[in-house]
């Protein structure tokens, strides 16, 4: 008798990401790794064969069902490519069945992009350090230590967290915000729906002194000073429509789990230059309060409860998914016009010992129809890099003008533009 096939439904978070992706914001995010020497494609491959087998749900295709998309467990292979198309480019198409996640490389660097369905930025890094480990434990005949991995069985990394920690109950600190519609960045865009990355390295030591200058963290001192870089930019007579920052939240660091799928929730940080100074020192004051009065437990259980309700909504079970699909699409387009670019911070990226010297900077970055910031650090160097559509990039100036005026060293580079979308 055949084997039963596996599957599961596509997370509360994840189900918003197949119909709102398109070619110009394609929902997929970028984890790369620069080693010390090139590449070698058949370590790599055997490498990501058997990454995938310890993470089953990588190894997973999006299907549509009659109510919900589920992923379904696959016997397709990962196949590594040398880098052959633009950053972040489309993974998921309609009606084409295939990993919901690519391994490319391009001479030192190793490449993970991954369609936001199947995972956020937490569950894809604990792949991409496997991915690393399996790579450079081959290549150097290093034996593999148990600890060097998530101790989680493949069922926790598989599991559903938003549906374990979904309940009824109701958070009077939690009201929804009424609507505001947040300035918009605008401008000639790249031809392809390529997008332009420009990534600076700055030292953690040096930007850690400078965050706690203004007794703040390295997440709030950075999204104040995209805050004022873009501010810089802002027409006079567009003031009235506040910048509006939206920061994604790793919902792991409140509520245990061990997922390798999506657990995250976003909050909307907001400074209006119409009504404010503009002064650095009030933009990250202003930024303080509103992640300490968005980061409580009773609104991320809100937000948990939120992106859950509408599974456990009747009429929602029996609506069919192409009208679903209409639903989603549309609550994604409303809220994007509240959001004018966003700031993801992964954290800190610990590797074995035994690694730490074949491995130079890790980075992380994602698409997007408007300006993205995305960071990580790895030793002494934070990682940011900006993706933007946009062929005008004066706010990434201003925005690491800024650092370096206030003494932060800053290394700037920029990805190729030759690689077009068929």
């Amino acid at each position: 008798m055949a084997s039963e096939k596996k599957w599961n439904k596509l997370d509360n978070a994840g189900k918003i990401f197949p119909p709102s992706s398109n070619k110009t914001d394609t929902k997929v995010f970028r984890y790369s790794c620069e080693l010390i020497e090139n590449i070698v494609p058949k370590v790599l491959q055997h490498a990501a064969e058997v990454t995938a087998e310890a993470f089953s749900i990588y190894k997973s295709v999006l299907e549509r069902g009659f109510f919900w998309y589920y992923l379904e467990r696959s016997d397709i292979k990962p196949v590594v490519k040398e880098e052959y198309k633009s950053i972040c480019a489309p993974i998921y198409r309609k009606n084409r069945i295939n990993l919901l996640f690519e391994v490319t490389y391009y001479k030192k660097r190793i490449n993970l992009e991954v369609f936001h369905a199947l995972s956020d930025g937490t569950g894809a890094l604990h792949f991409f350090q496997a991915l690393i480990i399996n790579y450079l434990s081959e290549l150097h005949n290093i034996s593999i230590k148990p600890e060097w991995f998530e101790s989680s069985s493949d069922f926790q990394k598989s599991s559903d967290s938003f549906q374990k920690y979904y309940s009824k109950k109701k958070f009077p600190d939690a009201r929804k915000d009424k609507f505001r519609r947040a300035y918009k960045v605008r401008g000639l865009k790249y031809s392809g729906y390529r997008l332009k990355l420009i990534r600076g390295v700055i030292p953690v030591n040096q930007t850690l002194n400078k965050a706690h200058e203004y007794n703040c963290s390295i997440t709030i001192f950075l999204t104040a000073c995209l805050i004022a870089a873009i501010g810089e930019e802002i027409p006079e007579r567009k003031k009235k429509n506040p910048v509006i920052i939206s920061v994604p939240v790793n919902l792991r660091n409140y509520f245990k789990s061990e997922t390798a799928r999506n657990f995250f929730g976003t909050v909307n940080i907001e400074y209006n230059f119409s009504i404010n100074s503009g002064d650095f020192n009030d933009i990250i004051k202003k930024v303080s309060e509103q992640f300490s009065q968005n980061l409580t437990f009773e609104k991320l259980s809100a937000h948990i409860n939120s992106l859950s309700k509408v599974e456990h909504n009747a009429f929602a079970k029996i609506a069919p998914l192409f009208f679903k699909d209409i639903c989603l699409k549309t609550a994604h387009d409303i809220s994007a016009l509240e959001v004018t670019s966003s700031v993801s911070n992964v954290g800190i990226i610990k590797m074995p010992e035994i690694f730490q010297d074949y491995i130079r900077i890790f980075d992380i970055c994602t698409s997007g129809n408007r300006p993205s910031v995305c960071m990580c650090s790895y030793k002494n160097n934070i990682s940011i890099s900006y993706t933007s559509p946009f062929i005008n990039s004066d706010i990434q100036r201003n925005f690491f003008c800024h650092l370096s005026s206030m003494g932060i060293k800053v290394e700037i580079s920029t990805n190729p533009l030759e690689f077009r979308e068929e």
